[in-house]
């Protein structure tokens, strides 16, 4: 399953968020004004973001306008990009014989390709090198199979 990434940090979760209430949110009768509910909502959220993440947040706040924060929050999310995040890891071994024999060469390469550009950005691109084993377990097979392709 796929599922768009909405932060790339703790950080940029927690500015989405504050964005993504003003932008929908105006304060009913009876409660502080909105300049005062962005003050309380940012003093709380400063610590765990970082001081660009603060410096988008400060100039949104000089209005506190609802398409500001909208404009804002697209900003981020474009800035975010198209990453998506895979619920399952992809295996580092197929049965080879198998999908030859259904789907050919070309759709077991394609599908070691597939596992290996997914661990690479798992080792190459976030630093998680607890899947570097994954990653040359992947490469090898691939590498076999496509020696086996070859014969």
């Amino acid at each position: 399953m796929n599922s768009r990434l909405f932060a790339r940090d703790f950080g940029e979760c927690l500015s989405r968020c504050i964005l993504q209430h003003f932008a929908a949110d105006e304060p009913g009768d009876g409660e502080p004004s909105r300049r005062a509910l962005w003050d309380a909502h940012l003093d709380i959220i400063r610590p765990f973001i970082r001081a660009d993440q603060a410096d988008l947040l400060d100039r949104v706040g000089s209005d506190v306008a609802s398409a500001d924060c909208a404009a804002a929050d697209a900003e981020i999310a474009a800035a975010v990009g198209k990453r998506t995040l895979i619920g399952a890891l992809q295996p580092t071994q197929y049965q080879d014989e198998s999908i030859v024999q259904f789907g050919g060469w070309e759709s077991l390469l394609r599908s070691y390709d597939t596992s290996v550009a997914f661990y690479e950005e798992l080792v190459d691109d976030e630093g998680l090198m607890e899947y570097a084993s994954k990653l040359d377990e992947a490469r090898a097979a691939r590498e076999t199979a496509r020696r086996n392709s070859l014969s």
